[in-house]
Parts: C-alpha cells; structure tokens; sequence
C-alpha cells in the first residue's frame, strides 16, 4: 500500500499514524523536516487519500488508515 510514497512522505505519514490533529509546524518538527517540505508532503499525501486537514490546517490520517486490516472469515 506504501510502496510508491518517498521515504521522506513515510516519514510524514509515521509522524501522523498515532493520531490526533496536528498543524504543520508539528509535523515538520516530528519529522525533522522544513516546513515546506513537510507542506508539500501532506499535499501529496491528501491527492493519495492518506491523509486530510480541516479547516484549521490541522491534518490526522484518512479512516482508512485507521482501520485494521481485514481478516478472512474461516
């Protein structure tokens, strides 16, 4: 599912996994990045459905994300 995200856009998605809304700022600290690269990231991010902000610029992870995965039913 990861496979085509950059290192640098795991890293940014690792730092919102936990959960919990979190501005730029925060997540360009957890990640150690500049926070336009962080920005940038979270952009692509939110093309891909992983990630979304509200209207107070805060981000967290898509649901679908959040959810376990599936296990077949025996």
């Amino acid at each position: 599912m990861f496979d085509h995200l950059t290192a640098r856009q795991r890293t940014v998605l690792d730092v919102l996994i936990p959960g919990g809304m979190l501005t730029v700022e925060q997540i360009a600290r957890g990640a150690r990045l500049p926070r336009w690269k962080a920005k940038r990231d979270l952009g692509a991010l939110c093309r891909e459905g992983m990630a979304f902000r509200d209207r107070a610029e805060r981000w967290q992870i898509s649901p679908l994300l959040r959810r376990p995965p599936r296990r077949a039913v025996r």
